[in-house]
């Protein structure tokens, strides 16, 4: 593996088309990951170590997490790795009704493969629209490029208020939460 790309190999099914990938590779943990969003609007996760140009060293997790219906134009979760730990989150806009769970976020340790029976840690927007339950059809991770580093920044544009915000992700925790626009950024 050791961070360069190799043949092209065909995965597990996701059960319906995919709609969208992000790949990221760790060189802390040595590990290559791929998270989908089908078109039922359930995620999907790959991992992988070594010997990654064969199907079966990929340990696939089925469903971890469901967004709301997507346009072409939304992109609801994303992930990246700690920089220091190689831990891999995932975060996305969580389905559920709930006024404090706005974005769900799953942290897969670095000596781990599959996502089965990790929970997620909910991520509530308290900035806007006085407790409601917000969707969010845009986020973003970024790492800290700093090796020592275990933050991650969050950005993500919450649909039902029509504002953006922001959380840092300290290695345990998101904290730090900025509103970085109320205007009625409809895009």
């Amino acid at each position: 593996n050791g961070g360069s790309w190799g043949g092209e190999v065909e995965l597990p099914t996701a059960g319906s088309p995919v709609r969208e990938v992000r790949v990221r590779y760790s060189p802390v943990s040595a590990k290559l990951a791929l998270v989908s969003l089908s078109d039922d609007g359930n995620i999907d996760a790959y991992t992988c170590r070594s010997g990654c140009a064969n199907a079966n060293a990929w340990t696939v997790t089925n469903n971890i997490g469901n967004v709301w219906a997507t346009a072409a134009s939304q992109r609801r979760f994303d992930m990246d790795f700690e920089t220091a730990t190689g831990d891999l989150l995932v975060v996305f806009g969580v389905v559920n009704t709930s006024t404090d769970c706005d974005l769900l976020s799953i942290t897969l340790p670095a000596n781990k493969y599959n996502f089965s029976g990790i929970d997620g840690v909910c991520i509530d927007d308290g900035s806007a629209n006085g407790g409601s339950d917000l969707q969010y059809s845009w986020v973003n991770l970024d790492a800290d490029p700093v090796s020592s580093s275990e933050e991650l920044l969050l950005v993500g544009f919450d649909s039902t208020g029509s504002d953006a915000g922001a959380w840092i992700w300290n290695g345990n925790a998101w904290g730090n939460q900025q509103e970085l626009t109320a205007a009625a950024t409809a895009t």
